[in-house]
C-alpha cells in the first residue's frame, strides 16, 4: 500500500513538471513598430536599430491603451512591447500592447 502511495506521488510530480515545462518559454521585445507587412499577418519592430519580423499568432491579442485592437491600428513608430515564441524557425507573437500618450 505504502508502494502504491509512493507511486501516485511520484506520477502526480512528474505530471506536475511536464504540465508546467512549456511555461515561461516566452519571450519580450521592447521596440518601435515600424510596419505591418502584406499579408497583415507579419509585421517589423525596430529594437536597438535592429529590424525583427514577426509572425501574428493565431490568437494572439493587440492591445493600444489597454483596448483590443488590430495590427492595422498600430502606427509607424510606436512604443510597443511584444510577447513572442520561436516556432518553425519563426517568431510568433501572442501578444502586442502599445502605450500611447
Amino acid at each position: 500500500m505504502r508502494t502504491l502511495r509512493y507511486g501516485m506521488l511520484a506520477l502526480f510530480a512528474l505530471m506536475l513538471v511536464l504540465g508546467t515545462a512549456g511555461l515561461g518559454l516566452a519571450d519580450e521585445t521592447q521596440g518601435k513598430f515600424k510596419n505591418a507587412l502584406a499579408d497583415k499577418k507579419s509585421f517589423v519592430v525596430t529594437e536597438q536599430d535592429k529590424d525583427h519580423t514577426y509572425q501574428l499568432g493565431a490568437t494572439a491579442k493587440i492591445l493600444i491603451n489597454d483596448r483590443e485592437s488590430t495590427l492595422s491600428d498600430l502606427k509607424a513608430g510606436d512604443a510597443v512591447t511584444v510577447t513572442w515564441q520561436e516556432r518553425n524557425g519563426r517568431k510568433e507573437a501572442s501578444m502586442i500592447v502599445c502605450r500611447r500618450k
